[in-house]
């Protein structure tokens, strides 16, 4: 049940036009790629409570 965490980031993933622009830009990266690098490492984090959550479930 707690694979459920993993359809946030995904559908996230999928509106594109959500995130597809320049500005802001942070330490000269446009928002697009800063962006990405961010939802990489909370879709991990996401992961891994879903993991660690789920293992109690059998």
């Amino acid at each position: 049940m707690y694979y459920i965490l993993l359809l946030i980031p995904s559908i996230v993933y999928i509106l594109v036009f959500f995130y597809n622009h320049k500005s802001p830009e942070l330490l000269g990266l446009p928002f697009f790629y800063w962006f990405q690098i961010l939802m990489l490492i909370i879709t991990s984090i996401f992961y891994a409570l879903a993991v660690f959550l789920g293992k109690d479930d059998g």
